[in-house]
Order: structure tokens, then C-alpha cells, then sequence
């Protein structure tokens, strides 16, 4: 996946994003900043510098499965609440953490 274009062309990444409880198996469903929503699949969470950062595909047809958004989590009450307003510097460096977590689960089951 190139690393330019993170959070696709759907979203706004200074707007919060609200999706359902990171436990819940089910998709996560993003608003973009035109009121649609969206279905994604969490794939992982990464944790760095002390902050989780929930990595997601889209589930829409035709979607690029290859491509993922990074956003960054908190919790609000019983929510879990998805940020876009990331630095650039800290979403490669997730980015990379995520890919060498894909690696070492590819490793584990050859």
C-alpha cells in the first residue's frame, strides 16, 4: 500500500469520527464529513507513545482492500471515539508498526 493517502478521499482528517465499540466483531461504521456513513473492518489496534491507533479497510464494494485508514482512538464514556487529526510523521510510523505486525503473523503461520 503507498503511504500518501491514508484516510482516503472521503475523509476529513480534522474531523472527529465517531465508530462502535472496538470489541464488537461487527463493522465500525465512519462518518464522513458529508453526514455518509461507512463500513470498515478493524483490523488491529497498534498502540504507540501511548496512545491507541485503530488501523481499518474499508468494506464497500469495490473498495481497495489493500488500502487502510489510521486513526487515532480515545475513549468517551462507552464510546470509542475515532480521531483523523494525526501528524503525518506519527501515521508512517504506526503504519510501519502495523506492517511489521502483518509480517510476524505471516511468519507464525508458515
Amino acid at each position: 500500500m503507498a503511504n500518501d493517502n491514508l484516510f482516503g478521499d472521503a475523509f476529513d482528517p480534522d474531523e472527529e469520527l465517531e465508530g462502535e465499540d472496538l470489541e464488537d466483531p461487527g463493522p465500525v461504521m465512519l462518518v464522513d464529513e458529508d453526514g455518509e456513513e461507512h463500513p470498515f473492518q478493524l483490523l488491529t489496534l497498534v498502540p504507540y507513545e501511548g496512545e491507541d491507533y485503530a488501523v481499518l479497510v474499508s468494506l464497500e464494494e469495490g473498495a481497495d482492500e489493500d488500502e487502510v485508514i489510521i486513526l487515532r482512538t480515545r475513549d468517551e464514556g462507552d464510546d470509542v471515539v475515532f480521531e483523523g487529526d494525526v501528524d503525518e510523521d506519527v501515521l508512517e510510523r504506526v503504519f510501519e508498526i502495523f506492517q511489521s505486525m502483518q509480517e510476524d503473523e505471516d511468519d507464525s503461520e508458515a
